[in-house]
């Protein structure tokens, strides 16, 4: 258990604890080798005791590089979370670690796949695979899967 996920319940007895950190983002241990953290895990927010429970409130802001699904270079993004976890007090014997559960939220937050800022300049030259000629409805596109079913020869 590293201390920088540790709180201590004792300390929160009389006060909140105010929390504040720029941590190293090796604590995430992605496997996946297209998702680089470049830079470090910024976490601000603060854990207190309500009645019964413990409460942890953090902002969770990082910068993330993966690959462009259209053009697969590498592009940065922002990743923020607003993270809130509650715990019973009587669950927690003297240290809570919260490691586990920030990473979860923070790797449940990275989207599956991203663009270059947004819009990928390469997709200009794909735009003549894609599908087009789709039939509307109040402007929005339609499709219809089964719709040359009918047309299939029976053998």
């Amino acid at each position: 258990m590293e201390d920088n996920f540790k709180i201590y319940i004792d300390e929160l007895q009389n006060d909140n604890l105010k929390i504040e950190k720029s941590l190293s983002p090796d604590f995430l241990a992605s496997s996946d080798p297209e998702l680089k953290f470049v830079s470090p895990v910024q976490i601000v927010g603060y854990a207190c005791i309500s009645e019964d429970f413990m409460i942890l409130r953090l902002q969770v802001n990082s910068s993330i590089s993966m690959p462009c699904s259209i053009c697969n270079e590498f592009t940065s993004f922002q990743v923020k979370v607003d993270f809130c976890h509650s715990e019973e007090l009587k669950n927690i014997k003297n240290v809570f670690d919260f490691q586990e559960i920030l990473r979860e939220s923070i790797m449940i937050e990275i989207p599956l796949f991203t663009e270059c800022d947004g819009n990928c300049p390469e997709r200009a030259n794909i735009k003549k695979y894609l599908k087009t000629n789709s039939p509307t409805k109040g402007g929005n596109l339609l499709y219809f899967p089964f719709s040359e079913i009918n047309n299939l020869k029976k053998e």
